[in-house]
């Protein structure tokens, strides 16, 4: 389980990103349609708006879409994200982790993971069974022979 200050150091980087990489002074940038990915999709539907030279977008669909569940509390006017990032498999000598975004209660699986090699993170749309005894396996090898070493992620769905 990682720490609360690691999850908040986290979900600060990917808010970050997203509202400051588009920093833009060119005034001719309002005028020009603003495209966002997510893991290289196109997000076509969360209609960015370009203000004061930020570009915003709302915040359910980037946290929804990065595995949070978002409330708003009309009575204290406030938006909750909530995030649940476990790590479930990792090889620390090689900077390589796996981390759950999800665990669906009725099924008993991890689902959204995130893999992170030497501080890069790539979010997937993968399942695996949240049993310590089915956790997933890593391994870092030359499969090749090409004298690189590629990462192969061992998943559990059933028995």
């Amino acid at each position: 389980m990682l720490p609360k200050k690691t999850k908040f150091i986290i979900a600060l980087s990917l808010f970050s990103i997203v509202f400051f990489s588009f920093w833009m002074n060119d005034s001719s940038a309002v005028q020009q349609k603003i495209a966002i990915y997510l893991n290289g999709k196109q997000k076509t539907d969360w209609d960015p708006q370009f203000i004061n030279g930020r570009v915003y977008v709302p915040v359910k669909l980037m946290a929804e879409s990065l595995g949070s569940k978002v409330s708003w509390d009309d009575k204290k006017q406030t938006v909750d994200i909530n995030t649940d990032i476990k790590m479930i498999a990792s090889i620390p000598e090689e900077e390589i982790y796996l981390y759950a975004l999800n665990k669906d209660k009725d099924t008993n699986m991890y689902k959204d993971l995130i893999v992170s090699i030497n501080g890069v993170k790539k979010v997937f749309d993968w399942e695996t069974i949240a049993m310590i005894t089915d956790l997933p396996e890593l391994f870092y090898l030359d499969l090749n022979n090409d004298q690189k070493k590629e990462l192969a992620i061992l998943l559990s769905k059933g028995h």
